[in-house]
């Protein structure tokens, strides 16, 4: 039992940490709005074949990585609705 709660406590903080690594992603993919629509839609698609393929090559929880994009994307979305 003391095995599996330390191993959920590492993934809750391996989660928190790959979330906070792509949230500048999906800041930067709202923010590339602003140099033309078509650019952010690239480069988020871009991201997100990157992340499935690399998910089914080395099956590492993409999920988590696309969750931390998705709330950078809100965090900008934000950031241009106040602009």
């Amino acid at each position: 039992m003391k095995a599996k709660l330390s191993g959920s406590l590492f993934d809750l903080k391996d989660s928190a940490y790959r979330i906070a690594l792509h949230i500048p992603v999906g800041i930067a993919t709202a923010l590339l709005v602003l140099s033309h629509w078509a650019v952010a839609i690239i480069f988020g698609a871009g991201f997100l074949v990157y992340e499935l393929s690399e998910e089914n090559v080395i099956t590492d929880d993409a999920y988590k990585d696309i969750r931390g994009w998705l709330w950078g994307l809100l965090i900008g979305g934000i950031i241009l609705w106040l602009i």
